[in-house]
């Protein structure tokens, strides 16, 4: 399910798992570098205000009509950055607080 991610041609999953009430995800700081170089930087509630509010918004949606969200599946939020240009050999880092950094090499 995409609630808002038409242009992302990928993305990246981490390992970890974490509790929906654990954190407030509103807060969760997110940093942005290309090549070592900062260029965007965000907190959680740039989705909807709050990421979980587009979650719910899908799962009102999809009641409507008889359906769900099966479990396993993944849903994306809604972005939380702006689209960036990168080309090959870029670095990509994001840093999402206390939760993870996820880094991409593009070849």
């Amino acid at each position: 399910m995409v609630a808002d991610n038409a242009s992302s041609a990928w993305f990246l999953m981490s390992d970890k798992a974490f509790f929906p009430n654990q954190f407030h995800w509103d807060q969760i700081p997110i940093i942005m570098k290309l090549n070592g170089v900062l260029v965007q930087e965000v907190v959680g509630s740039a989705v909807m205000g709050h990421p979980v509010r587009s979650v719910v918004e899908l799962v009102r949606m999809l009641s409507r009509t008889g359906h769900y969200i099966n479990p396993g599946t993944i849903v994306l939020t809604g972005g939380i950055t702006e689209a960036i240009h990168v080309s090959h050999g870029d670095l990509i880092t994001v840093e999402y607080g206390v939760l993870d950094t996820m880094s991409l090499f593009t070849k």
